[in-house]
Parts: C-alpha cells; sequence; structure tokens
C-alpha cells in the first residue's frame, strides 16, 4: 500500500524538521553538560579569557582555558565549545587550550561568504597569530579535521593527533 500523496510531498519536510530537533536537543544537552560543576572542585568549568578576534572580516569566538601549552580544539560541524564537555576540562588541567567557534557556529555569526576548510584554516591561522601563539599544537574533532587538513597547509605545520607535533 503506497503512502497517501499528501504524506509523502510532506516527507522531506518532516525529516528536516526532525532533524533539526535532534542537532538542537544534542546541542543545548551538551552545553549544558560543560557548565555542569566539575566533581572535583563543585564548580563549573569557566574560561580564563573569552571573546571575538577580528580575523578575515569576521568576528571569531574563543574560549581560553588552563594553562601550559597552548592547543586549540577545532569542532565539526554543526559543533560548540560545550559539546567538549569534561574532555575540556581534561585538557586544560595539563594546557592552555584555546576552543573556537568556527564561522556560522555558536556565538561566531555567520558572514558573507562560503563555508570552506580553506576560510576555516585561515581564520585559525589569523586567531593564533592574534593570541600570539604561534606553533601551538591542534586537535581536530569530526569535520574539524578536515579544517586541520587545511590549517596544516596554511601555516606549513603538521600535527599527528591531539597535540603531537610531526618531525
Amino acid at each position: 500500500m503506497r503512502p497517501s500523496t499528501k504524506l509523502s510531498s510532506q516527507l522531506p519536510f518532516l525529516i528536516k524538521v526532525s532533524a533539526i530537533a535532534v542537532l538542537l536537543w544534542a546541542t543545548l544537552h551538551y552545553t549544558a553538560k560543560s557548565q555542569a560543576p566539575s566533581p572535583q572542585t563543585g564548580m563549573a568549568l569557566k574560561p580564563v579569557k573569552s571573546g571575538y578576534a577580528p580575523v578575515n572580516g569576521l568576528k571569531l569566538y574563543y574560549e581560553i582555558y588552563g594553562k601550559g601549552e597552548p592547543l586549540v580544539l577545532l569542532h565539526g560541524g554543526l559543533g560548540v565549545i560545550g559539546m567538549y564537555g569534561p574532555v575540556l576540562q581534561e585538557l586544560a588541567s595539563k594546557r592552555q587550550v584555546i576552543a573556537v567557534e568556527l564561522q556560522g557556529h555558536g556565538h561566531t555569526a555567520d558572514i558573507d561568504r562560503p563555508l570552506a576548510y580553506e576560510s576555516m584554516a585561515d581564520d585559525i591561522a589569523a586567531l593564533v597569530k592574534y593570541l600570539g601563539s604561534p606553533g601551538c599544537c591542534r586537535g581536530a574533532f569530526f569535520g574539524g579535521a578536515h579544517a586541520e587538513n587545511e590549517l596544516t597547509r596554511v601555516t606549513g605545520e603538521r600535527t599527528a593527533g591531539l597535540g603531537r607535533p610531526v618531525p
């Protein structure tokens, strides 16, 4: 038996609405978890610095946690800083973590240019320069790996996974 024509014509719309609802729930869920109190201190992890870096016509949002050798975290598509949750806290206990929300994600508004890995890589290279952290290591998460590859192209520096420089 075939579904009604009316239902089948609305199916793509219903799928999109459902996908958006799931993504919204996941973003809110992970953001709420990242703001949950730490079991060790009873306090939520707070950045030591946050702001917007003026890079390539974009106001790129970043947060800095911890002290030590810097590490830039790159999220994947539809990601935000809050999705790192407990991982961010663990990383910040050993090094300085620079967490970023790329173009059109989280606190960083979209601008009139295509969303492209090359642009995101240029933005991160400019952010690192803006913050005065040249040569810092980078870590990738989901689609952030594509931006990581482009960042390697832009800066000429390579990493092998989370914070391990390649000779």
